[in-house]
């Protein structure tokens, strides 16, 4: 008996597991896409290799430092639902504002957060293959998939908008 229900839980806990991956994956298959400012750090982790620490430009003090405004409907609202990202005519956030309703506009992106304080609902980290740390160096963008209020971090860009590849290096050699 208890190795008929051990196995039943295990077969709950694959298909949880393969459900959860099958969303992610058809995020980035057919979500709608955006980007992100970003200011990077290129930390070493021993258990982890190299990675890049993202710093977006949609932070509220950096934000609020460069003249942007972080809006907060209601000073009541403690804890929000959502993040209503406002995009510029290349899908480049430029700012946004906390809600607690599904409402947005043309150039906007509805997203669920996790945590008010502080904020946060994209990836922060960006792991990549050990000694590609100079290639990811000139990142200016980070591009998001969206879909149904949740957002995948898919690749990182240079100024020009385009896609920074392990194998842009290798094949230049």
């Amino acid at each position: 008996m208890k190795g008929k229900l051990f196995l039943a839980f295990t077969l709950i806990i694959l298909a949880v597991l393969c459900f959860a991956i099958y969303q992610k994956e058809d995020i980035i298959a057919t979500g709608d896409e955006f980007y992100i400012t970003l200011e990077s750090v290129e930390p070493r982790s021993i258990g982890q290799g190299d990675y890049m620490i993202l710093n977006y430009d949609y932070n509220p003090k950096k934000n609020n430092s460069m003249g942007r405004r972080v809006e907060i409907p209601d000073p009541q609202c403690i804890i929000c639902e959502y993040a209503i990202l406002n995009l510029s005519a290349t899908g480049v956030v430029k700012g946004y504002t906390l809600a607690n309703d599904k409402v947005i506009g043309d150039n906007q992106v509805l997203l669920k957060i996790k945590r008010h304080e502080p904020l946060k609902f994209v990836a922060d980290t960006f792991f990549f293959q050990e000694g590609k740390a100079e290639m990811f160096s000139n990142a200016k963008y980070a591009r998001f998939k969206h879909k149904d209020g949740e957002a995948i971090l898919v690749s990182l860009h240079n100024k020009n908008f385009r896609e920074i590849r392990h194998e842009d290096e290798d094949e230049s050699k």
